[in-house]
């Protein structure tokens, strides 16, 4: 396999020739145009010919917070987010692709998590069989994937512009993001229109609001092992999306999304989700928008029946939250973003700060030192209802990978 290096457009990518047929590596588009994962259109792209491609991330963190530890443990709820004073976190991310014919291809994720005192834990993230353009014909998805439901749960953490994921997808989706097996079906309509249809397992801290672990709680509800029946005890989503163009190099995304299924609080209890988005999405140039690349907001409803009928306890829980977010090529080696949020709960037998209100203001800054390499800073700020005061907390994160570091900024 001979590895050369071709500029395109402005942009430079990576190409594999691979017995004599040029194939796409690290996220190159059959245009031969860079595309980050998190670059990609809901729907995942394939390349035009067999081949194979693998990306490698390392993300490394470490911070400080006037929180004391066990209190960012509850601000910061993602597994893959550093969570202690002063402890570093290592993330390293293996992502192969490998297409056997055109627009069919076996793709995966696996990440290696190791922190001083936490020990080393591995984990599969993806694996799954994908089958279909998605653009112009039907996608089939199949095995172990992200959810995807609004513009953040199937965004892979190392593409992410901040060091953290919004506090109401932790919540409602826990630590590891909405991801199970099962299969998705998408079905374009003219190129404008998508609609997606997807049918997961509901078990395991992957589905925190569905068949969640025995013995954990939610709203002061501890959950029991609940018995399977079939295709009614998975875990279902649909959802609507479209996408249309508002002048030359500014488009808009947005969907509606709405998750349904079983939850570990009783024998019969249901839990509902509706999800909403929009994301603008914008090539950095002159102009009153300036170097924003992209502006996204989301809002997240929950429904959760606590308790079967006839018990003396039972009730229904209600959670929602809002995320908005920008941001801005600044220059060239220089990115900024700007996030705030809202999270809220109601109901519940015991009070519970992983339920009650939250606000946080967030900023980041990225400084792109090559096309590897990228390091960046983040500040938040938080208000956490029944946890003692607002808190502040300083983040630096460095990234090496063997994709463009600055492609999720290059729409």
């Amino acid at each position: 396999m001979e590895l050369v290096e071709r500029q395109g457009a402005g942009q430079g990518s990576r190409i594999a020739q691979l017995g004599g047929d040029a194939v796409t590596l690290a996220g190159a588009t059959s245009h031969g145009e860079p595309l980050g994962k998190a670059q990609q259109e809901s729907g995942d792209q394939l390349p035009d010919a067999p081949g194979a491609e693998l990306s490698l991330t390392y993300v490394g963190m470490i911070g400080v917070s006037t929180a004391e530890d066990a209190t960012l443990a509850i601000l910061q709820g993602g597994a893959h987010e550093a969570n202690r004073n002063a402890r570093p976190l290592h993330l390293f991310t293996l992502h192969p692709r490998v297409a056997f014919i055109r627009n069919a291809a076996v793709e995966a994720s696996a990440m290696l998590r190791a922190s001083p005192g936490d020990g080393i834990t591995a984990e599969l993230e993806e694996a799954y069989l994908i089958l279909g353009d998605g653009r112009d014909h039907p996608q089939l998805k199949l095995g172990r994937f992200f959810a995807e439901v609004g513009r953040f749960n199937p965004e892979h953490f190392e593409d992410s512009h901040f060091v953290d994921k919004p506090v109401i997808h932790t919540r409602l989706f826990g630590p590891e993001q909405l991801s199970n097996g099962g299969i998705r079906i998408l079905w374009p309509f003219s190129g404008t229109y998508r609609l997606f249809y997807g049918v997961q397992s509901a078990r395991g801290e992957t589905a925190s609001s569905f068949l969640f672990e025995p013995g954990e709680e939610v709203g002061g509800h501890g959950l029991i092992a609940r018995r399977s029946r079939g295709l009614r005890e998975r875990l279902h989503w649909v959802r609507g999306e479209t996408e249309g163009t508002l002048s030359e190099g500014s488009r808009v995304v947005s969907g509606l999304t709405a998750l349904w299924g079983p939850n570990a609080s009783g024998m019969t209890t249901t839990t509902s989700i509706i999800e909403a988005d929009v994301e603008l999405r914008r090539t950095p140039g002159p102009g009153p928008l300036g170097g924003l690349t992209s502006f996204r907001l989301e809002a997240l409803g929950r429904r959760y029946e606590a308790g079967d009928p006839g018990n003396a306890d039972r009730e229904t829980l209600r959670d929602w939250g809002l995320v908005v977010q920008g941001v801005w090529r600044l220059e060239r080696t220089l990115a900024a973003g700007m996030r705030l949020e809202y999270a809220d709960g109601r109901n519940g037998k015991t009070p519970d700060p992983e339920r009650s209100r939250r606000m946080r203001a967030t900023a980041s800054l990225t400084r792109f030192l090559g096309r590897y390499v990228g390091l960046r800073v983040q500040y938040n700020r938080d208000w956490p209802t029944g946890l003692q005061g607002a808190e502040n907390s300083f983040w630096l994160q460095l990234k090496l990978t063997t994709e463009r570091v600055d492609a999720a900024y290059a729409h």
